[in-house]
């Protein structure tokens, strides 16, 4: 079985999308290969300046496609949108030897709280694959996804990060099956929304006193 996981963010394996990768591939490691139904074939591919891990002709003949990003205005960052255009136009080179259209999967993360908030996001993957004649399997909007890296070092599966992690491996389940979820499915990292609220105001304000400026100075007139 080949699976294509494709990153999405700008901030490539220094960010939060990488973490989420990291947490799936730790669960597809863990799958049996004969639940897998023989051995796994993992591509990853950061769109961005760096250097892909592969060819972008691996993908089309991919069981399954996962689309890891960070939300962007309520949608698809801009580099990533442009990337699936380009697919788009070479769609039909979207082939497999069963003839079966490939599976599509999507997990977006956000700064919000709320994991709602990537709905939006999410159906673009959605319209995008239907258009293609590609097979729509559902995402996951992971909302608190600015706390995420604070806890990066810590074990999978443990503190905030349980209820992610947990999600992510079930996701992971279902990409092995060839299932589709039953709908879009949305968490929050596992801390109560006014701390995660509490630590988002203390990270900025720490970046603005690490560039000489005040708070006050965000409201001024450039």
């Amino acid at each position: 079985m080949k699976i294509s996981i494709i990153n999405g963010s700008p901030k490539g394996k220094k960010s939060a999308s990488q973490m989420i990768i990291n947490s799936m591939r730790d669960s597809f490691a863990r799958i049996d290969d004969a639940n897998s139904q023989g051995k796994l074939e993992i591509c990853e591919m950061i769109v961005n300046k760096d250097k892909p891990q592969c060819e972008i002709s691996d993908i089309f003949d991919s069981d399954a496609l996962v689309l890891v990003f960070p939300l962007y205005v309520d949608g698809i960052p801009g580099h990533l949108l442009g990337f699936l255009a380009e697919l788009e136009a070479s769609s039909e080179k979207f082939t497999r030897a069963d003839g079966k259209p490939i599976k599509v999967y999507a997990v977006s993360n956000c700064g919000f709280y709320e994991g709602e908030q990537a709905n939006v996001a999410l159906d673009i993957v959605r319209n995008w694959s239907n258009k293609l004649g590609l097979c729509y399997c559902g995402g996951i909007g992971i909302g608190g996804g600015g706390a995420l890296q604070a806890f990066e070092n810590m074990k999978a599966g443990r503190g905030p990060r349980a209820p992610i992690d947990n999600k992510l491996s079930s996701l992971v389940d279902s990409i092995i099956s060839g299932k589709s979820l039953e709908k879009n499915t949305y968490i929050s990292i596992g801390m109560p929304r006014g701390l995660y609220k509490f630590g988002s105001h203390s990270g900025w304000r720490r970046s603005i006193k690490a560039n000489g400026l005040k708070p006050k100075d965000l409201n001024r007139q450039l």
